[in-house]
Order: C-alpha cells, then structure tokens, then sequence
C-alpha cells in the first residue's frame, strides 16, 4: 500500500519531469528564435548592402553626368556664350535632378526601416 511520503515522492518525481520537459522546451523555441532573429538580421543585411549599391550607382551616374556637362562646357566655353548659359542651367538641373532622387531613396530606405 503508497503511502503518503511514497505518493508524495512519486508526485514530486512526476513535477520534476514535468518541469525539466518544460525547460528542455524552453531551451529549444529560444534556440529557434535566436535562429529566426539572425535570419531577420541578415536580410537586413542584404536590404542595405542592396540599398547602398543602389545609392552608389545613382551617385555614380549623376557625378558622371556633371562632370560631362563640365568637360563639355570647358571645351566651348568661347564658342559660344548662349550655349554656355544653356549648359551651365543643364549641370544645374542635373544636379537638382540627383539630389531629389538621392533624397528620395534616402527617404524610402528610411522609411522601410523605421
């Protein structure tokens, strides 16, 4: 016949299984969350190396433009003085031009990661 110290143990037993399952869990859905939290940090990752390439060719590509406008106007400054006005307001325009779209994607790059 149990007694209540057998039952009593036999209960405690039952508790302490029960309670190292429950830590054995818990030590695994933190492992998995510590998984999805480095998968979140590396797409990040991947997000602002993907954004800062596309920042990069932007600059790129209006730096490249103005300084074609530069060259072309170094070569013709005396040709004509018209033309020379026409083309400083096109380096101008280009360089509004860049500033808005780099302010833009700076805008959209900050908004995605607010």
């Amino acid at each position: 016949m149990d007694t209540p110290t057998t039952k009593h143990l036999a209960a405690l037993k039952t508790s302490e299984k029960s309670a190292s399952d429950e830590q054995a869990e818990s030590l695994i859905l933190e492992q998995q969350l510590q998984g999805i939290v480095r998968k979140i940090f590396c797409a990040n990752e991947a997000e602002r190396t993907k954004m800062s390439q596309v920042l990069q060719h932007e600059i790129a590509q209006a730096l490249l433009g103005i300084k074609s406008k530069l060259l072309a106007l170094e070569s013709g400054v005396s040709a004509n003085q018209l033309s020379l006005s026409q083309e400083i307001n096109t380096a101008h325009c280009l360089v509004k031009t860049s500033e808005q779209t780099l302010s833009n994607l700076i805008r959209e790059f900050s908004s995605h990661h607010a």
